[in-house]
């Protein structure tokens, strides 16, 4: 196989070129997806707890004690998670990649579906949270049990409403200067 000085030089300048578009920097949108999503959702599961819990210590019954045990293992593990997220700071490697080929239109057609998929994501954590919350209230273990895959799912929810608000935060923070484009 001949080896040919020429393909080299091409291929450093590729490589310095594409250098140019990766730059280490503090990505505020994965920083405010984390810590936002893994919080509210740690928050609601703390509500859900003590509701249960205030409802064992006044009911005394065995299904209020269960319910009030499996909801404060759910939020531990909730917390447990969230607490080193806040601690952390993520500095990723991205490219440069402006979207500035896209039209108005198909700009308008994704913030409208960023909307409409953010206000599913409220409404389906609100409705979750409620029926936990009334679960923990009349002590119906089988409830909150059948909702715990439906609260994770609503995390997926929030994490996908806390990348957009990331994006949003994002960009006003490059609109305004704060941070380099």
């Amino acid at each position: 196989m001949s080896h040919s000085p020429g393909n080299d030089g091409i291929r450093e300048s590729k490589l310095a070129e594409r250098r140019l578009l990766i730059e280490p920097r503090f990505e505020w949108g994965t920083y405010i997806t984390g810590i936002g999503a893994w919080t509210t959702w740690s928050l609601e599961w703390t509500i859900v707890c003590v509701v249960a819990i205030d409802r064992a210590v006044m009911a005394t019954s065995v299904m209020a004690v269960c319910v009030a045990t499996t909801s404060l293992i759910i939020t531990t593990v909730a917390w447990w998670w969230t607490v080193p997220q806040w601690r952390t700071t993520p500095n990723v490697f991205l490219e440069n990649t402006e979207d500035e080929h896209r039209s108005l239109v198909g700009r308008a057609i994704g913030w409208f579906a960023a909307a409409v998929w953010s206000a599913a994501a409220v409404i389906w954590n609100v409705t979750t949270t409620a029926a936990l919350i009334q679960s923990a209230e009349s002590a119906n273990l089988v409830t909150v049990l059948i909702l715990i895959p439906f609260s994770l799912i609503g995390l997926f929810f929030l994490l996908v409403l806390y990348a957009g608000v990331g994006v949003v935060i994002e960009w006003a923070l490059k609109a305004l200067g704060v941070i380099s484009p």
